[in-house]
């Protein structure tokens, strides 16, 4: 039983391993770069919600793509069916 485990394992350790490298490891640095003032030039600030307080609250493109997204994807669904 115990080698029947390992074999298991063995099979899909790539697909592990590609999902942490590929997959996880983007999406939480990806969160935590949210929360930091970061130009690929100067190392990151953190400025903790700023971003998203200005995206919700001051940027007025954010809601007109929302907008746009959600109509475009209404639209699809309803092609599909």
């Amino acid at each position: 039983m115990n080698e029947n485990k390992t074999l298991g394992l063995a099979y899909i350790s790539p697909y592990i391993i590609g999902l942490i490298i590929f997959t996880a490891f983007p999406f939480v640095s990806s969160f935590l770069l949210s929360f930091t003032e970061y130009d690929l030039m100067n190392p990151p600030v953190f400025n903790g919600v700023e971003n998203y307080r200005y995206m919700f609250a001051e940027d007025h493109l954010f809601w007109k793509s929302m907008g746009v997204t959600f109509a475009g994807q209404v639209f699809n669904v309803l092609i599909a069916v």
